[in-house]
């Protein structure tokens, strides 16, 4: 798992993106673990967490901090030595008839 968190950037003047960047955060409010919030971010604060960006054009951001990655077969390929630890069975190549 691999949590270096995102920024997504809102452009100047687009208003329908703005409005669904306050919905993702007031979403986020209900879901997200308070101690890492995911919130609307000025350009100044994009420009400190990430100086290589530039803002010029950049109205705001929504910064999730632990937002991330896995690797889909790392992760299945997990699930499956410890399903396989706990009892499960796997039959390959067979037929699923119900």
């Amino acid at each position: 798992l691999h949590t270096p968190g995102s920024i997504r950037l809102i452009e100047k003047g687009n208003e329908a993106r703005l409005k669904e960047a306050h919905q993702n955060v007031a979403l986020a409010l209900l879901l997200d673990d308070p101690e890492y919030p995911t919130k609307m971010i000025s350009r100044d604060e994009i420009q400190e967490l990430h100086p290589l960006i530039n803002v010029d054009e950049i109205e705001c951001g929504v910064y999730t901090p632990c937002d991330g990655d896995i690797d889909p077969t790392l992760l299945t390929t997990q699930v499956y030595r410890l399903a396989k630890q706990n009892g499960a069975t796997f039959k390959f190549n067979t037929e699923v008839l119900n």
